[in-house]
């Protein structure tokens, strides 16, 4: 899905194919060899910080918070002679356009798009590009019901600083409305009922 999506396997097949038809291909000398040393250095550059981004985070699905890096690290891997007729060459437009085809697959058979989902034997009513329009304008008609304030009787009881909420990811706006006149406190697996009540939570 595309918390885990990178690059791409078909952007990544193409890169390193192109570099090894590069490196058979002997056009004089590359162009790093006779770039200063301050090109050098913007051409490393994302690779060192690269570098410690990845030994120093502590993060899953971390292919895609690395977007930016990509087209940074690219330069380093095409500046060899020989990539401008490399592209020029009838596989590598094929493969490029492949590229594009797997993405596009990708696209249709990721879970996550249950627009693009077949039912051939009509067997989920939840699938098809209607019924995913259906879906979320049903998300969009609850909004006024995640964003009312709730009524006065839900105020914490007396001597109680908050509620206490279990929830992931859900909506809870309407929950801190009138803004100041409650506290809520997430409550974690870890934490224990004598530490609830020192915060004034039941």
């Amino acid at each position: 899905m595309e918390e885990n999506a990178g690059l791409g396997l078909g952007v990544t097949f193409l890169t390193l194919a192109s570099v090894l038809a590069a490196g058979f291909i002997r056009v004089g000398k590359s162009s790093a060899a006779r770039s200063p040393l301050w090109r050098t250095c913007v051409l490393w550059a994302p690779i060192v910080s690269f570098l410690v981004f990845m030994t120093q985070s502590n993060l899953s699905a971390i292919a895609r918070l690395l977007t930016p890096y990509y087209l940074l690290l690219l330069p380093v891997l095409l500046v060899a002679s020989g990539h401008e007729r490399i592209v020029k060459q009838r596989w590598w437009r094929v493969t490029a356009f492949g590229g594009f085809i797997l993405a596009a697959v990708l696209v249709v058979v990721s879970p996550a798009r249950r627009c693009f989902r077949f039912d051939p034997a009509g067997k989920n009513p939840g699938c098809g590009l209607s019924s995913q329009v259906t879906n979320q304008g049903g998300l969009f008609r609850l909004l006024p019901v995640v964003t009312t304030p709730l009524p006065p009787s839900a105020m914490p009881a007396a001597g109680l600083a908050g509620f206490g909420l279990v929830t992931h990811d859900d909506p809870e706006a309407s929950l801190w409305h009138p803004y100041g006149s409650r506290r809520m406190v997430h409550i974690c697996p870890s934490d224990t009922t004598e530490e609830l009540k020192a915060q004034g939570v039941e």
